[in-house]
């Protein structure tokens, strides 16, 4: 039966009601497509289902206030209806209540507004909801109706785009009906009116008036829904007439927290004031609110050193999010706040306080990882943890070890006198040769058997460890955090945000590519991701002084930023990221003998098949766990 379900389907409901509706579950037939029997059911009963729901009320169905249901339940009434309808032999509210309740239960994706339904209906089954969406009183519902034909072919009429705007936007404006739902809907209705321009008269400029007025009267009781109601705005380009009147409340919003002594929440308003602060182009106050978020990781730290359970270990963590929000000032602007002292003493604390902790350090560890359970094991390490002690297990499924995989190339090398005799040629997934190894002449001292064992590591050791990491592992692990989290593209921007790994400025893209690697959608995910990493190991070796930059005197002294495999090379880049990241980094995305995902990406040189392959499964999951460990306690060198 299952098999008949079109992705997204809640089987839980199933099992939950005890009836499973013939009329749901007959959707599809075993290849996915479309039931071509219920497109012929419905055009035979269109006129007879139009008529049946005109005597239907759907308030008793599911109840009168639509802000209090949510889709979610909302969907759950409607299965109830269906069963009901199927025991009394009720055929056409049985049809009818198993449309509406797959229209309710398709997930909603704001980030694609041309496309933001991944479900299918037939033509007829458009056809009815174009009849009722009108006549429907409930404005979840309708709006969803409405919205699912305007999303169609041949029913694609303005008309019902402005019905599921008014329809989105008559949901209430407030913190409970917000993270109920309400922002799906109220994003929605932003990225329908922008679609169809002038045809929606001044829906836009109603809804940001609304959404302004309502965050005007925001309080600190209302927790991150200022927050959230100005990133909104700010995600859209909305509120551009009212920049400094927004930065400000957010900033007052801060003030709030702060004196509650709420300093995680301030900081996060005082990062969302400077971006207003900034948009609006005034660059002082910008500065104003950075230095405001780093003396509130200041104050975090000061604030676990001085709790019931005092950890040296976490406040250094804070600290480190205050060197680097105190980083991102510019030169020019940082002697009103005395920028680079703060930064030397807060770098003599850290260290300070990083001897400390030595007696306090922990490491997180998933079950040890055995090919024959792994699938088990790893969806047990994350299965039933709190979200954010799921991520981390899931971050340290694997872990590559570069002096292990050393010793085993040495091992391999020294009793085969296959390098001795011949040459190695290494070929491309497209037949390509991208490189050539001479028969190995020098002593293990020479560069020519560095470069022999590099790309044994990468070949024979690091690539089938990839392989038996990502299907032993980390795929089913992914299963499962998808079963019991919902991630959305702004949660893991704001994780990107808290991350100090991450360059500011980079949040949003950072977000989206991790999102996508959380639906499946690896090759987006790896196209967004690889430059966005390069640019991360370019960005902390700078903040390390370290000149990343190549002069081409042949270019009249042209200054060019080095490519990723020469960055790699840079003897800095070991102490800055470590022997085992700075390993995985080149072995992943810059040598030949590896994935070379960088390179092939750059080029255009992966193909469908390619795309989809275990590396870029392993190179999303990888760019996860730069951003998750970045924001645990500070380990040894070689475990970040």
């Amino acid at each position: 039966t299952q098999a008949s379900i079109r992705p997204g389907f809640n089987t839980c409901a199933t099992s939950h009601f005890g009836a499973s509706t013939h009329w749901v579950l007959a959707y599809r037939n075993r290849t996915g497509h479309l039931n071509t029997d219920r497109e012929k059911i419905v055009k035979d009963n269109l006129e007879t289902m139009t008529d049946a729901f005109a005597g239907i009320d759907l308030v008793t169905i599911v109840g009168d206030d639509d802000d209090d249901l949510g889709y979610t339940s909302i969907s759950t009434a409607l299965f109830r209806a269906a069963a009901d309808a199927e025991s009394k032999s009720d055929d056409i509210q049985n049809k009818i209540f198993s449309l509406l309740y797959e229209a309710c239960q398709a997930r909603l994706y704001i980030e694609n507004p041309h496309n933001p339904f991944r479900v299918s209906f037939t033509e007829s089954e458009i056809g009815f909801f174009a009849l009722i969406s009108k006549r429907v009183n409930n404005h979840l519902i309708r709006a969803r109706l409405s919205d699912l034909v305007w999303n169609s072919r041949n029913h694609r009429k303005i008309e019902f785009a402005l019905l599921a705007i008014d329809s989105y936007t008559s949901v209430s404006l407030d913190s409970k009906t917000w993270y109920g739902g309400g922002e799906n809907c109220w994003r929605r209705a932003i990225s329908l009116s922008r679609l169809i321009g002038k045809g929606a008269g001044d829906r836009l400029d109603r809804i940001e008036s609304n959404i302004l007025n309502v965050l005007k009267n925001t309080t600190a009781d209302n927790g991150f829904f200022g927050h959230s109601l100005a990133n909104a705005l700010l995600e859209f380009d909305l509120g551009r007439n009212n920049q400094i009147a927004v930065a400000e409340k957010l900033k007052l919003l801060a003030d709030e927290f702060d004196l509650l002594e709420n300093f995680r929440t301030s900081g996060r308003y005082y990062a969302a004031s400077f971006r207003w602060f900034a948009k609006s182009e005034s660059e002082e106050r910008a500065v104003d609110m950075r230095v405001a978020e780093a003396e509130s990781f200041e104050k975090e730290a000061e604030s676990r050193l001085n709790s019931d359970d005092p950890s040296h270990l976490v406040a250094v963590g804070f600290l480190k999010s205050a060197v680097q929000t105190y980083i991102e000032i510019p030169n020019s602007l940082r002697s009103r706040h005395d920028v680079d002292q703060k930064i030397r003493e807060l770098t003599l604390r850290i260290g300070e306080f990083g001897k400390l902790s030595l007696d306090e350090m922990a490491s997180y560890k998933s079950p040890t990882i055995d090919l024959t359970e792994s699938v088990e094991q790893s969806r047990q390490s994350v299965s039933g943890k709190p979200i954010f002690e799921a991520l981390v297990l899931f971050t340290n499924l694997h872990h590559t070890n570069f002096d292990e995989l050393r010793e085993l190339a040495q091992k391999s090398l020294s009793s085969s006198i296959v390098h001795k005799l011949f040459p190695t040629m290494f070929i491309s997934h497209d037949g390509r040769v991208t490189g050539t190894k001479s028969p190995m002449t020098g002593s293990e001292s020479s560069e020519e058997y560095e470069e022999i064992i590099r790309s044994d590591m990468n070949h024979f050791y690091f690539g089938p460890a990839v392989s038996v990491a990502v299907y032993g592992a980390i795929l089913p692990a992914l299963n499962t955090l998808n079963i019991e989290h919902n991630f959305t593209e702004s949660d893991l921007s704001d994780l990107a945000r808290r991350s100090p790994a991450v360059p500011r400025g980079r949040e949003s893209m950072w977000g989206k590519a991790l999102f996508q690697g959380f639906n499946h959608d690896f090759a987006t995910s790896v196209h967004l991701l690889v430059p966005q990493i390069e640019h991360l190991v370019r960005f902390h070796l700078k903040a390390n002084d370290v000149v990343t930059t190549f002069v081409d005197h042949r270019a009249g002294g042209r200054e060019t930023e080095n490519g990723l495999s020469a960055l790699m090379k840079l003897p800095e880049t070991e102490t800055v990221f470590g022997k085992d990241m700075s390993y995985e980094i080149g072995a992943l995305f810059c040598e030949y003998s590896g994935p070379n995902l960088r390179n092939d990406i750059a080029h255009g040189l992966l193909d469908d098949q390619q795309v989809f392959s275990v590396y870029s499964v392993y190179a999303w999951w990888f760019g996860l766990k730069l951003v998750v460990r970045s924001l645990l306690p500070p380990l040894k060198p070689d475990d970040t």
